[in-house]
């Protein structure tokens, strides 16, 4: 028997177990875990699956300038009994650089169970905190306005059932100059095996998928069918190819970053592709098993 899991912003309509808050003195980092958890049955042996949410947050001071560093970071850990694929997932998903001095090599904090991404979560924040507090007091010693450093990431459950687990991922992040950087990244990762499902995969006519993005783009940014694409700003009159893609109950999610399209000034556009606009386009397979998720 099918099960699926949609989460929203909120999570609702599922069990809500909650785990407290964890408050590190002296530091004003709270580190929040959420866990909610469906148990439903389903064909064997794929077994029960859990969603737990993480979020851990910190903003610090550096002297007289204020929030000189901030940092909010929230993850959804999948969990099964006895399988590899959650696992597997997370450890795709939740693979963060550990910031070190310059002449040690680069390492990650890796999440791949909940019972340890409360704490690897905390020393994520804690490390980044510090890093940049070297950065910002560096800088100090020879600008009078630092720049203040900031860190956002988020990953939302679009859907999950006994074939497929679509994640996305949002973030936005700021270093310094004109402006920060912002993103989304979907990924979707085969339920049985945990491993990504390449766009190859999902999307088996490419040509069309194109056609349905430039008619979405152009409704996106007020551009008519007859008008040049370049002339409205863009690139180029050629659509490029984005594999940046995610499944939900709405239907494809599609994203193009910022520079894929236009200046940073055009931003980032994204759009929801209905599945009944997907009939040829997407795997009839994937395609056959979303639509019957959709309709229960």
């Amino acid at each position: 028997m099918r099960f699926k899991i949609f989460l929203g912003t909120v999570l609702l309509g599922l069990m809500v177990m909650s785990c407290g808050e964890n408050q590190h003195e002296g530091k004003g980092e709270s580190i929040t875990q959420d866990s909610s958890t469906v148990e439903a049955p389903i064909t064997k042996p794929a077994p029960t699956f859990q969603v737990k949410q993480f979020s851990a947050s910190q903003k610090v001071d550096c002297g007289q300038l204020k929030e000189c560093v901030s940092v909010d970071l929230s993850v959804v850990v999948l969990e099964e009994d006895g399988y590899t694929a959650s696992e597997k997932i997370n450890e795709q998903l939740y693979s963060f650089k550990h910031f070190q001095d310059r002449v040690s090599a680069d390492s990650l904090f890796i999440i791949s169970h909940a019972d340890s991404a409360k704490a690897l979560l905390g020393q994520v924040v804690d490390n980044y905190v510090a890093h940049s507090k070297n950065e910002v007091a560096e800088e100090q010693r020879f600008a009078e306005n630092p720049t203040r450093r900031s860190w956002e990431e988020s990953y939302l459950l679009l859907m999950a059932d006994d074939s497929l687990v679509s994640v996305t991922q949002s973030f936005n992040e700021y270093t310094g100059g004109a402006h920060g950087y912002f993103g989304v990244n979907h990924f979707n990762f085969d339920r049985k095996t945990g491993e990504q499902i390449p766009f190859e995969n999902i999307v088996l006519d490419t040509s069309a998928f194109l056609h349905l993005c430039e008619a979405n783009v152009r409704s996106q940014l007020q551009i008519t069918g007859e008008a040049s694409l370049q002339d409205q700003g863009l690139f180029s009159n050629t659509l490029p190819l984005t594999k940046n893609i995610g499944l939900s109950l709405n239907g494809m999610e599609v994203y193009y970053g910022l520079y894929e399209l236009g200046p940073y000034a055009m931003g980032a556009v994204e759009f929801t592709i209905p599945y009944d606009s997907l009939e040829g386009v997407l795997n009839p397979k994937i395609l056959g098993n979303v639509l019957k998720d959709v309709e229960q």
